[in-house]
């Protein structure tokens, strides 16, 4: 509230409450953020390889679909913050290294000339979200930055009230553009020294014996993370993890991973199909969700018999 001369301004209100997911609320982000960019001439109309989404592995696919339709590259990384802030260190001594002779430190700290830069000679960082609610939008912090992710967020409610626009409008605009991605989480809990040999089972028999057909569709990509082979889309290899990806001829995939900070298997569970221009997006949501719910039956189930595995 203000007081200034002159007639009263025409409030804009909306609520900053809602009830979406920490995928949902990354993938409208994640657009807003490029749109805005390109508008604003940051980075170019029809995109650019130099300009960079970085998620992690088990944060919503939908968040390559929005960096492949505006042009850029979408950089995935394993569970944790420290993964996206060791690309953003990544990146700043690509930019150090070409640059080694001319850059000062006026260069680095002026924002347009270090985005000038980072688009010529490394990579310039747009946005970066996990599914934990955490979010970051400037490559000077290297951890998941609340105070930023709010002013974000307000901004572009701000921007959406202008237009007349909800934010459940903008969501679905998404989701007409990009079809329906649904995700889930399956957090199986155990407890002491006979509940740690249950997860240690389980992890082993994804490995040893891994799923050949789920939900009625068979495996098409198995990826064990622990195997030291896998590269990430900057060409560097992965550390190894306790963790696995599927991936269904369906399109719906999951991934396995026991907990880095309590005893429990986490899986993350994604469901996505296109939308046509005809159809209702709320039955879509439904049959997604629904497929999910089933998903995530058929895996609780298969845990409890990979247990006996050794």
């Amino acid at each position: 509230h203000y007081r200034r001369r002159g007639p009263r301004p025409t409030p804009i209100t909306f609520s900053v409450h809602f009830e979406f997911s920490g995928n949902t609320t990354a993938a409208l982000l994640a657009e807003f953020r490029l749109q805005k960019m390109k508008r604003m001439g940051w980075i170019p109309a029809e995109g650019t390889p130099h300009a960079v989404l970085i998620k992690t592995f088990v944060t919503t696919p939908l968040l390559e679909a929005i960096a492949s339709h505006h042009g850029i590259r979408c950089i995935n990384t394993l569970t944790g913050f420290k993964w996206i802030g060791a690309k953003l260190l990544r990146y700043e001594n690509e930019l150090k290294h070409h640059q080694a002779d001319t850059l000062s430190e006026d260069r680095l700290i002026d924002r347009d000339q270090r985005r000038e830069d980072m688009l010529r000679w490394s990579h310039f960082f747009v946005f970066g979200g996990e599914e934990s609610c955490g979010y970051l939008a400037s490559d000077r912090v290297r951890d998941k930055d609340a105070h930023a992710a709010m002013l974000m967020t307000c901004e572009m409610m701000a921007d959406l009230a202008l237009e007349g626009k909800r934010i459940a409008d903008f969501r679905d605009a998404l989701y007409r553009r990009y079809g329906y991605f649904g995700e889930s989480v399956l957090n199986i809990a155990f407890d002491g020294a006979e509940g740690q040999r249950n997860i240690q089972n389980i992890l082993h028999s994804y490995r040893t014996s891994p799923p050949t057909e789920v939900l009625g569709s068979s495996v098409v990509q198995f990826q064990d993370f622990n195997s030291g082979t896998i590269r990430d889309g900057d060409d560097d290899l992965i550390p190894a993890e306790n963790f696995f990806f599927i991936t269904l001829a369906n399109h719906y995939r999951f991934a396995v991973r026991g907990s880095g900070t309590e005893p429990k298997i986490k899986y993350y569970l994604f469901g996505q199909r296109e939308i046509s221009p005809q159809e209702n997006l709320e039955k879509v949501r439904e049959e997604v969700e629904q497929q999910l719910a089933i998903l995530k039956s058929e895996l609780q189930a298969d845990a409890t018999r990979r247990c006996q595995h050794s």
